[in-house]
């Protein structure tokens, strides 16, 4: 009778259960020290060589909304609240902010990528990014790319909004084909 029982898959499942319940405990600690760990410092990345927002304004924005961050519980730290207060800034595509284990919080920020600068009518001048949104000029940073100037009739009124006009559609089109044209 002991001859029949399968050693071999007894100290398998063994192994398994072992590996599991080690697992479990190594994840309660993980979370027990996520819990305890405090925000050591805060590091915002924004790749790209122009900038049209700089890493000082963040942190400006993010010390007027949220105090200092520096010393508090990462669980008192709420990353969604931080996500879109960033994201509100118009010069903002996309934004990723986390905590890593060492109590670190990254801010990975994507800025808008304008193609082509409009002078309108009334002299507001406005950008025009690669999703076809109006986007601000910025006291930074000046775009290198195609001005459309002369009886624009599209106005700005320093939201991030799409465009309304023909005009404005067929300058984008042209715009966008020039930029992605290697001959050009």
């Amino acid at each position: 009778m002991l001859n029949r029982i399968n050693w071999a898959a007894i100290f398998k499942g063994l192994c398994w259960v072992v590996t599991l319940a080690g697992l479990i405990v190594l994840m309660s600690f993980v979370e027990g020290k996520k819990q305890s760990q405090k925000c050591t410092d805060v590091k915002i990345l924004i790749p790209g060589a122009g900038n049209f927002i700089e890493r000082e304004e963040i942190t400006n924005l993010l010390q007027q909304n949220f105090g200092e961050l520096r010393g508090r519980d990462l669980h008192n730290i709420s990353i969604h609240e931080i996500e879109q207060q960033i994201q509100k800034i118009p010069y903002i595509a996309a934004v990723k902010v986390y905590a890593e284990m060492d109590g670190i919080i990254k801010i990975k920020v994507q800025q808008r990528q304008p193609v082509l600068r409009i002078i309108n009518a009334g002299q507001q001048d406005f950008y025009l990014d690669n999703e076809g949104n109006k986007m601000p000029v910025s006291s930074n940073f000046t775009a290198n790319v195609l001005v459309a100037t002369g009886s624009i009739g599209e106005g700005f009124n320093g939201k991030v909004e799409s465009f309304n006009s023909a005009l404005v559609r067929d300058l984008y089109k042209t715009a966008m084909f020039i930029r992605q044209d290697t001959l050009w």
